[in-house]
C-alpha cells in the first residue's frame, strides 16, 4: 500500500492547492442605516414603475402580499416556487419601502 501511494504521489505533482478566501464580516446596524444604492438603470425607473414591474412577476407578486399581509406559515409554502421558497426562509432580508420590494 505504501509504495502504491509513493507512486501516485509521483505521478500527481501537479495538484495545486486550494485558493484560500479570507472575507470580513460587516457591521450589521451600519448596513440598515444606509441609504440603498441606486446607481445605474434602477435611477430610471420611479417607484410606481417598479413597483408595477414586479406585480407581474408572480414570485414578486406573492411576497408584496406578503410584504402587506404577513408571512404565511410553513405548510403554507411547502407547495410553491423554489424561489419563493428561498424567499420566505430569508425573509428578514426582504423588505418593502415605497411599495418596492427590496432584498438585502
Amino acid at each position: 500500500m505504501h509504495e502504491q501511494w509513493q507512486r501516485f504521489d509521483a505521478d500527481v505533482d501537479y495538484v495545486v492547492p486550494l485558493a484560500v478566501r479570507a472575507t470580513t464580516r460587516q457591521d450589521d446596524d451600519a448596513a440598515i442605516d444606509e441609504e440603498p444604492d441606486l446607481d445605474g438603470w434602477l435611477q430610471t425607473y420611479t417607484p410606481q414603475e417598479l413597483r408595477q414591474e414586479q406585480t407581474v412577476d408572480p414570485v414578486l407578486q406573492a411576497l408584496q402580499h406578503w410584504a402587506e399581509e404577513g408571512k404565511p406559515d410553513k405548510a403554507s409554502v411547502a407547495l410553491e416556487d423554489p424561489a419563493l421558497k428561498r424567499y420566505w426562509l430569508s425573509w428578514p432580508q426582504v423588505t418593502m419601502e415605497q411599495g418596492v420590494l427590496n432584498y438585502r
